[in-house]
């Protein structure tokens, strides 16, 4: 942020960018191929939880598993090669 004032007449809230931190990267991607147990399944969207944690929707791969779309902490899957 540029300011063409005096600092001294300024009240600053907001912190500088280099203070903030950065939220990580997702672990994976909108369209990968991702395992939970023997459960094959494509990624279809994804979000951040208020805790920071991430939270994946599903197609699950197959009908016998009877619900093909779920939802998943990030935690709960892994990357199928």
């Amino acid at each position: 942020m540029t300011a063409h004032v005096r600092p001294e007449t300024i009240d600053r809230i907001a912190l500088p960018r280099r203070l903030l931190g950065r939220r990580p990267a997702y672990r994976f991607a909108i369209g990968q191929l991702v395992a939970s147990g023997d459960m094959l399944a494509i990624v279809t969207e994804r979000r951040r939880t208020a805790a920071c944690g991430e939270m994946y929707d599903v197609t699950v791969i197959g009908a016998d598993y009877g619900r093909p779309h779920r939802t998943f902490l990030g935690d709960g899957l892994v990357a199928a090669n």
